[in-house]
């Protein structure tokens, strides 16, 4: 009798012995695991923003690329072909250079001028409350990802506006960017090897 209650009692101060260690050790491990998570995350919202502000640069050199008294005189008169195939070719050369799906003029009222993209025909909504809110801010925004009917595809874009020689804003430049070749496997890629390592890109509306 007393030896079997001497066993019992061992094994029972072994389990929770076991238990308690066991319980210890996982909370070391949530806790080292935690904070691999949010240095991932720290990792992954710098590098984020570092693309958003390269995109914002992009803009502001590309405007001034395509702007100036040459974009200003074909966006008023409009009947230029020579100037249109200039500005059309400098174009295409700012956004092959910089990695763009579509570069896009449009006018301080919403219409399209210029798409290098010949199936975009008409601004969306999306994308002409971007050119409103570049017109009314007199700087660069960057829009949010949405759908585009006229291809099928979600879009990404980020404009700024077209100065003249005084400074005065005659157009919109719209930079338009593939987020499935550009923005998500940026945010899908992930610094440690782990089998289930998941990324959510969540929007609040």
């Amino acid at each position: 009798g007393l030896l079997l209650s001497l066993c019992a009692a061992a094994t029972l101060l072994f389990v929770a012995g076991g238990y308690g260690f066991y319980r210890h050790q996982a909370k070391i491990i949530r806790a080292e695991k935690y904070e691999e998570l949010q240095a991932i995350a720290s990792l992954k919202v710098g590098q984020i923003a570092a693309w958003r502000k390269e995109r914002m640069a992009d803009a502001r050199f590309v405007s001034t690329g395509i702007g100036g008294e040459d974009a200003s005189r074909w966006i008023e008169a409009r009947g230029d072909d020579a100037l249109e195939a200039e500005i059309r070719s400098r174009g295409a050369m700012l956004m092959e250079s910089y990695g763009y799906q579509n570069l896009i003029v449009a006018a301080l009222d919403g219409r399209l001028l210029l798409s290098l993209d010949a199936r975009l025909t008409e601004l969306d909504l999306s994308a002409r409350d971007l050119v409103a809110e570049v017109v009314a801010s007199r700087s660069i925004v960057f829009g949010g990802l949405f759908h585009c009917p006229a291809c099928d595809q979600v879009h990404l874009d980020v404009a700024a506006p077209i100065l003249d020689g005084a400074g005065r804003a005659t157009a919109v430049l719209i930079l338009r960017t593939d987020p499935d070749k550009d923005l998500y496997p940026l945010i899908q890629f992930w610094p440690t090897s782990s089998e289930s390592a998941e990324t959510l890109l969540l929007r609040k509306d």
